[in-house]
């Protein structure tokens, strides 16, 4: 089938093949600033913009309409949905239509449930819901009846990749890293983390004010104190920082409850030795092996623990990361994981119980 692929990620991306399938991206961001698609993103500022008709929003939409006819598209999958729900129904007709849910629940209420109705199908990248729901169940229980598991691994194993990391399995530090961007609560977990382990963890990543030394005024915010040097890091950096480490560090917004943001695969990918923050109904679970693959706790003080342990046993640690990295590149090759869902979403019904708003 010929897709197009609605992807904020795309960069510059064009056309690829994957499996039996032709891919075309499509890129909405490129309509706005970031800032603006950041808050136009929710579905009641979609249709605002549509019904006033706003000037981006009418070239976006038009600009899509000629690619879906030029290339006679069969089928659409929006990672995030920028279209407003009527257009979508009126305009793509015959085609199958799948939604990227987050793995938020709060972004689900804001922007994926309102504009469901004009979707056949739904994938999901947490297994989990919340503390007591798992993602498939909620879907259901939202009337999406075809829905489909999408692991956020965006890591390419190449051979050269699996020899890098191969070749470090006896030169790693013993030290935890941190690769992400500044989030409230999180940055209060990874203060407690960061003491109790002697300032062990490394941290990276954008969007951390004053390059994290910001965190000299943090009590003034009612946050804690930590005033701590993050840098921004690029995708070889990032590769080069994980090859060094012993463990990657990973916790989600939620409070264990959503689970399979992208770090989790990365760090495995890396041969790092995963810690990671458990998940409602145990769905980390479905993702790596609990102390086989990585390792899991329910709460900083169980991390730190954890962590400080394997500081010790640095060979468990390389045990448990060789395994969670042969499980990532039998499973989690982002070639294998899209063609998975191509194939899943072409065997939906175009005529499905879809696209007629409750």
């Amino acid at each position: 089938m010929n897709f197009l692929l609605v992807d904020i990620w795309a960069n510059h991306k064009v056309k690829e093949k994957i499996g039996n399938h032709e891919v075309l991206y499509f890129n909405p961001k490129d309509y706005w600033t970031s800032r603006e698609y950041r808050e136009y993103l929710t579905a009641d500022r979609i249709v605002s913009f549509y019904r006033g008709s706003d000037p981006c929003m009418m070239t976006m939409l038009d600009d899509c309409l000629k690619v879906i006819c030029e290339n006679k598209i069969e089928g659409i999958a929006a990672h995030q949905n920028p279209f407003p729900p009527e257009w979508l129904v009126s305009h793509t007709a015959g085609m199958i239509r799948i939604l990227g849910c987050f793995d938020d629940p709060q972004k689900t209420y804001s922007q994926t449930l309102p504009v469901l109705w004009a979707y056949h199908g739904a994938y999901y990248c947490s297994p989990s819901y919340s503390r007591t729901m798992l993602f498939h169940e909620a879907l259901n229980q939202f009337g999406m009846k075809n829905s489909h598991w999408f692991p956020l691994s965006y890591t390419d194993p190449t051979s050269d990749h699996i020899r890098a990391v191969e070749a470090m399995w006896a030169n790693r530090n013993s030290h935890a890293v941190y690769i992400g961007k500044c989030y409230g609560n999180k940055v209060d977990k990874l203060a407690i983390f960061n003491g109790a382990v002697g300032g062990r963890l490394n941290i990276y990543g954008q969007g951390w004010p004053l390059g994290g030394l910001a965190g000299f005024v943090a009590p003034l915010k009612g946050r804690r104190f930590f005033p701590k040097w993050v840098r921004p890091i690029t995708e070889e950096m990032k590769r080069n920082v994980y090859l060094s480490s012993l463990i990657g560090f990973n916790m989600h917004l939620g409070d264990y409850e959503e689970t399979g943001n992208m770090r989790m695969y990365e760090v495995p990918m890396h041969g790092a030795m995963l810690l990671c923050d458990a998940a409602g109904c145990n769905a980390h679970e479905a993702i790596f092996e609990p102390d086989r693959e990585a390792v899991y706790y329910r709460s900083i003080e169980e991390a730190i623990e954890k962590c400080l342990y394997y500081f010790k046993h640095p060979e468990q640690a390389i045990f448990i990361a060789q395994r969670g990295f042969q499980r990532a590149i039998r499973d989690y090759r982002p070639k294998k994981i899209m063609e998975d869902l191509l194939n899943w979403a072409s065997s939906i019904r175009s005529d499905s119980n879809r696209g007629i708003k409750p």
